[in-house]
């Protein structure tokens, strides 16, 4: 072995340990720009825990159904609208949370929901799960069915009526679209 290799191989034990600790069923993004072709969701969920990339957090130590409801939640348009609006830019559509703000954003717990709201936040997220999003940008334009099925249910669980959900979305996605497109604009100065 040379020398290099010899290096590398000392060091994949506490690469392991580095990996391990981070591994979760939830993964929020918490840097990224929010008119790109490429930001479809803000958080991913997986049967199997992973370990992910610089810029997510890796939410430890849920249930598989707590780390569903969550990423039900964190891909709502409610959260996209907090981080819109408690966001760090780094450049027009590029932002950043830092923890303190997520730390202070509004999120549904799942130990305090119902049976019923637990059964359809996560029927919802079983028909959405495997559904290839466009850009959020073009979700919020082109009203992206899965992304009104999972707003509705958030809007639901928190109380809201089928009409008063229709008003709202209605006025929602066209004005955060709006927005988005406003920052875009600004980056291409």
């Amino acid at each position: 072995m040379n020398k290099n290799t010899n290096r590398i191989a000392q060091q994949m034990p506490m690469w392991r340990r580095y990996i391990e600790k981070r591994l979760s069923k939830l993964a929020v993004a918490f840097r990224f720009d929010i008119s790109a072709k490429g930001t479809s969701l803000f958080a991913w969920y997986s049967f199997r825990p992973m370990a992910g990339c610089g810029v997510v957090w890796n939410i430890e130590g849920l249930s598989e159904e707590h780390a569903k409801i969550l990423s039900l939640w964190f891909n709502s348009t409610v959260y996209a609208l907090q981080i819109y609006l408690d966001r760090v830019e780094t450049r027009g559509a590029w932002m950043q949370l830092h923890k303190y703000v997520m730390d202070d954003l509004l999120v549904v717990h799942p130990l305090k929901l119902s049976k019923s709201q637990k059964k359809a936040i996560l029927k919802t997220f079983e028909e959405v799960k495997d559904i290839e999003f466009p850009s959020f940008l073009k979700q919020l334009k082109d009203r992206f069915p899965a992304r009104v099925a999972i707003d509705k249910t958030v809007f639901r669980v928190l109380g809201f009526g089928d009409d008063e959900i229709d008003r709202i979305l209605d006025y929602l996605y066209p004005a955060l679209a709006n927005e988005i497109e406003q920052l875009k604009t600004l980056m291409q100065g």
